[in-house]
This record gives structure tokens, C-alpha cells and sequence, in this order.
């Protein structure tokens, strides 16, 4: 019987903050430019008007004004490149241009303006400031300039290990082997220490920690930060490495790019001498070959109100492992769709859908070398979706919005080969024929993941302050099905038959994992020199495990189980 709970602590609350704080700028899918206008005295100059515009910015202008102290700030801005421009009548009109917008900074630019006695407009071009002088955050952004120029192979997690600081599950290093899970380890963190977001929902596999969206085409991905130290009180579960992955939006010209990438393994090389030659060492991992294809376009519905963008990937390649007795296929496929819309100035909807799927075949689930032969492979299906809507709103100069509900999945399905027997497992050797031997699983995953926030900038309170209060909540869900060829296992003593196990199978489990929180932070500013970033977190984590039934196999009804009960069918 299963039985599952409808009351989860923490969630009221969740509610209610959610419905009086309504939602706000998340300052990890978007960036800010501020700064202090003064003239050549150094006053500070009120009421200027400080108007940006950007390709990325779906709205023609955003538009604010400098307080009392000449500082100004414009919030909720999309990564990109911006111009901004300052007006005052009586004086110069200032044009900053080529300012770079990175997800979760805020990019200062401090102003001079002069008397001008003829209208006149200056255009200033020069480097756009790359710290941010308000954050203690330990982060790296991968921007989409790096993303186009570093030299790596063209998959999420491999352009994760460019970055300092992040590395690969040491049992993957070197490893070419296709249909795993990719594992990313910062600072030492460890494997389950991570936490990722993809356009600001929770991406993270309740089951094991990896990142749901594994293998979306690389073509979509506008930046990603990864902030390893020194995180802010929304970001929480992540004591390793938090990932945010922000996606590209369509815009009001159309754009498109198609690119075809092949390799074969005409420039690798080997380290097969002839002492591992005489040991009948043959062959080692290298790739076959390998062709890459995809294709984005974006563009717009209606200027300035509705945009789309789409892209697919299509990869196939070969693999030889080392240990098993034929190449490995491996197939790729990655869909990505996504609109942008803006009902109103301020206001912004975005709704996108992601879904990649992979076929391994053969798959050695463990160590390669130890199968006796393919049939002891399994093939593998591994795959996943995400869907994603939010919405995004300045409410008043000073008060920002951000909520967002979210569905992701993925699952790692493995069947044995059509021609494989009862599992035979030698225990000197540690070598397997016939299937794997092992219980086979099915293991799917799926969040559940709703949060939102408000942010409110308070300019003059002993200094300036940026509050930002939220919550979120997910329920993520593990069911689980093991199983076992014929129900029994034969097993050798160094090629002489020894034992026969029996297994009482299948196995169904039911696991419900639910995370909520919620949080308080200030960036309290003090005579432009100090920045304080207080917060606080609250966090819960429950997890039920339902009742598993199991059994029902083979021997369920026979007189084996009778002397042994445990082969009955039970919970």
C-alpha cells in the first residue's frame, strides 16, 4: 500500500510570502548597471534621466532617474551589451557604450557631466567594468564570448572543467564511455554538493545530485555562473558549487547559425607499447569518429512584445572502450524552444521547453574490462525534459518581481541485450557472462519546483540597501524498479562452477523528497566605500520512503519458498 502525505511543514509560509512578497529580480539570471552622476565639482546632479537600451532587452528603453545623491540604477537587466545614456537639459548628453550585463553582477559606471551652452551629445567608449565592487560572491561566468573562443568539446559539463576552481568525478577522468552521468566537483565540495538552476528553476536530480538537463544543445546557453564561495542567502543545498545556466531569448531581427562539426581519430594517438602488446593489450579508449550538427534561430513575433527562439542538436559518434569486444554507438538528440513576452512595459513573460534524449549501445554498467562478453552489456536510454514559465516584474522603480513554476525529469532507463541469458559471475576473477548479474534498474527522477522573490531598493537609510526576500519549494520524486533475469544468478570459482543465488525480484520503491525554504538579504552600501551583504536562510528537507513491494518472481509459489518465506511476495 502506498501512502503519501498532503501536509508539508514550511509550505504556508511559503505561501504566504509568496502572495504578500509577490516575486522579484532574481539576481542570478540578471544583472544591474548603476553608478553616481556628479558634475565637475563633484556635486552629485538629481534628476537625471538615465535611459539603456540592448538587443537583449526586450522593452525599447528602460528608463530612471538619479535621486537627491546622483545615484542612479537600473535593475532586472538580461546579460548582454548595453548603451546608456544621461540627459539633463542645460548640460551635456553622456553615451556610455559597449557596457557588458553578466548574470548576477552589477556593473558600476560613475558619470561626469559639464555645462553645455549648445545641445551637444558625447559618446564615450571605453573598457566596461568587470568587478563588481558590492559583492564578496567567489564566481566565475562563462559569458558568450568565452563560450564561442575557449577550446572544448562542445557539451555543458566539459566546459564546466575550463573553469577554475571545477573538475570531473575523479572515476571519470579519462574515461570515454557514453550514457553516465555527468558529476562536477568545486573546491573539493564532492559529487552530491551541488545545486543547479536552469533559467531559475531547480534542475537537480533528487535521486543523485547531477543536473537534470544533462545534455541540452550547446547552442542555447547565453551564460552560466557558478558561484563556489561566498553565496548570498538565496542560494542554498549548494556547500560545492551552484550552477545557474540562463538561455538565449529571440529578438527583433532574425537570427540564425548552422554548424557541422566531424572528427575521426586520424590525429590520436595511443600508448600501446609491445610489453602491453605481448600482454594482449590491443586496443584503449579512443574516439571512431564523431559528427556533430545543429541548428538555432531566433526572432520576433511583434517588436518589442513577443519573441521566440528554437535551436536542435543531432550527435552521433563512435567510441572504442577499452574492455568491451565492439565499438559503442552513441546517439544524441537535443530540442530547445523558448518565447519571450512583454505585455507591458516592466512586465515580462518567458515560457521554454527543453528535451534531450541518448542511446548507448553497448553500455558496460561498471568496469569494462571485467566483461567476459557483449552479452553482459547492457543498452542504454538515458534522457529528459524540462519545462519552464516565469515572470518577471518591476513593480515601481524600487521594487521587483521574479516567480516562476517548473516541471524537469530525467531518467536513465537500461535494458540488457535481446540475447542475453541467466547471469553467470566468476568470483576469483571477477568476470561476467551471459547479462550483467547485477539487479537492474529503472530509476526515473522529476522536480516539482516553484519560488519566487521581492527585491526593494531602498536608496537612503543610512546608506543604500538592496533587500531581497523569497522562498521555494520543491518535491522532487524517485520511483524505482529493480529486477533480476530469471530470478537467480550462477556463479563460478575461477571457471569451476560454485554456487547459485537466488533473488526475489521485482523490487519497487517510491521515494518523495521535499525541499523548502526561504530568505532574507541586504546589500547594505555605506558612503560608496563599504559593502555589508547580510542574510539569513531557512531550509528543510524531508524525505518518505514509501512501502516497497516485492517479489512475485519465480520461485514465489514453489516449495523453495516455503522453506524460505523470503521469496514470497511481501512489503
Amino acid at each position: 500500500m502506498h501512502r503519501r502525505s498532503r501536509r508539508h511543514p514550511g509550505l504556508v509560509a511559503f505561501a504566504v510570502l509568496w502572495l504578500t512578497a509577490a516575486l522579484a529580480r532574481a539576481q542570478t539570471t540578471t544583472g544591474a548597471i548603476d553608478g553616481v552622476v556628479r558634475d565637475p565639482d563633484k556635486n552629485p546632479v538629481p534628476g537625471v534621466l538615465v535611459v539603456s537600451n540592448s538587443p537583449s532587452l526586450i522593452q525599447k528603453d528602460l528608463t530612471v532617474s538619479t535621486g537627491q545623491d546622483g545615484y542612479y540604477r537600473l535593475p532586472a537587466l538580461p546579460p548582454g551589451t548595453y548603451a546608456v545614456s544621461f540627459r539633463l537639459p542645460g548640460f551635456q548628453t553622456i553615451e556610455r557604450t559597449g557596457l557588458i550585463v553578466t548574470t548576477g553582477q552589477t556593473t558600476s559606471v560613475d558619470v561626469e557631466l559639464r555645462l553645455a551652452t549648445i545641445e551637444e551629445t558625447v559618446t564615450v567608449v571605453g573598457a566596461s567594468p568587470t568587478i563588481d565592487p558590492r559583492s564578496a560572491k567567489l564566481a566565475f561566468t562563462y559569458t558568450r564570448s568565452l563560450l564561442e573562443n575557449v577550446p572544448a568539446v562542445r557539451n555543458f559539463h566539459t566546459m564546466l572543467y575550463t573553469m577554475p576552481g571545477v573538475e570531473p568525478n575523479a572515476s571519470a577522468v579519462g574515461k570515454v564511455s557514453a550514457g553516465t552521468a555527468n558529476y562536477d566537483n568545486v573546491l573539493g565540495g564532492g559529487l552530491f554538493a551541488n545545486w543547479y538552476k536552469f533559467d531559475g528553476a531547480n534542475a537537480t536530480d533528487p535521486r543523485v545530485g547531477s543536473n537534470q538537463t544533462q545534455l541540452f544543445s550547446y547552442d542555447i546557453i547565453d551564460e552560466v555562473q557558478v558561484l563556489k564561495g561566498g553565496k548570498p542567502a538565496e542560494v542554498g543545498f549548494a556547500y560545492g558549487g551552484f550552477f545557474q545556466i540562463v538561455t538565449k531569448s529571440g529578438g527583433n531581427d532574425f537570427h540564425g547559425v548552422g554548424a557541422v562539426y566531424y572528427q575521426d581519430d586520424a590525429i590520436q594517438s595511443d600508448n600501446v607499447n609491445d610489453r602491453l602488446r605481448q600482454a594482449g593489450v590491443r586496443l584503449t579508449d579512443r574516439l571512431v569518429d564523431s559528427y556533430d550538427a545543429s541548428a538555432s534561430m531566433g526572432g520576433r513575433f511583434v517588436r518589442d512584445k513577443l519573441w521566440w527562439f528554437g535551436s536542435a542538436r543531432r550527435q552521433e559518434q563512435t567510441l572504442q572502450v577499452f574492455g568491451l569486444p565492439d565499438p559503442q554507438e552513441d546517439r544524441i538528440k537535443a530540442f530547445f524552444w523558448k518565447n519571450t513576452y512583454q505585455p507591458r512595459p516592466r512586465h515580462t513573460l518567458t515560457g521554454m521547453v527543453n528535451h534531450w534524449d541518448e542511446s548507448v549501445n553497448p553500455y558496460p554498467f561498471g568496469s569494462a574490462a571485467l566483461l567476459g562478453e557483449r552479452q553482459a552489456t547492457m543498452i542504454t536510454t538515458p534522457g529528459g525534459e524540462a519545462v519552464n514559465g516565469r515572470w518577471k516584474g518591476t513593480l515601481t522603480d524600487t521594487v521587483m518581481v521574479d516567480a516562476g513554476v517548473a516541471y524537469s525529469k530525467e531518467s536513465f532507463e537500461r535494458v540488457d541485450q535481446p540475447d542475453s541469458g541467466i547471469a553467470i559471475f566468476d568470483l576469483v576473477t571477477g568476470r561476467r557472462f551471459r547479462n550483467r548479474g547485477i539487479f537492474y534498474s529503472t530509476i526515473p527522477s522529476w522536480n516539482w519546483h516553484s519560488n519566487g522573490s521581492l527585491s526593494w531598493f531602498v536608496p537612503d537609510a543610512a546608506g543604500r540597501h538592496d533587500f531581497k526576500f523569497g522562498a521555494e519549494y520543491t518535491h522532487g520524486v524517485v520511483p524505482s524498479t529493480f529486477e533480476q533475469i530469471g530470478d537467480h544468478q550462477l556463479t563460478l570459482s575461477n571457471g569451476l562452477p560454485s554456487q547459485v543465488w537466488i533473488y526475489n525480484t521485482p523490487v519497487d520503491q517510491h521515494l518523495d523528497l521535499y525541499l523548502t525554504s526561504a530568505f532574507a538579504q541586504d546589500a547594505w552600501t555605506i558612503r560608496n566605500r563599504l559593502t555589508l551583504n547580510l542574510g539569513a536562510r531557512y531550509d528543510r528537507a524531508v524525505g518518505r520512503l514509501q512501502d516497497a513491494p516485492a517479489g512475485g518472481g519465480r520461485f514465489a509459489n514453489t516449495s523453495l519458498a516455503d522453506r524460505y518465506p523470503v521469496l514470497k511476495r511481501q512489503t
